[in-house]
């Protein structure tokens, strides 16, 4: 999955194209959660555009937003 998302970072997708309703079948982490894990940032704002869900839940039911959180609490990283 690295890959996918250096592409996109990069705008080398070309015609890429992605399921925006695919969750992790062990974690439940939607492509939008895993490109914010990563720090790609032009990936996460690219699957916000196309339509990807941030609201949706992973396996423990935390959203993107609760995952976030003890980022932007930390001082390791700002949420803008």
């Amino acid at each position: 999955m690295g890959g996918n998302i250096e592409a996109l970072e990069n705008d080398d997708a070309g015609d890429f194209k992605i399921d925006l309703k695919y969750a992790d079948p062990e974690t439940g982490a939607t492509w939008l959660m895993k490109a914010c894990s990563y720090g790609a940032m032009k990936c996460a704002k690219a699957l916000l555009e196309a339509g990807a869900e941030p609201n949706a839940e992973d396996s423990e039911g935390k959203t993107l937003a609760k995952t976030l959180l003890p980022w932007s609490t930390s001082g390791r990283e700002k949420v803008k």
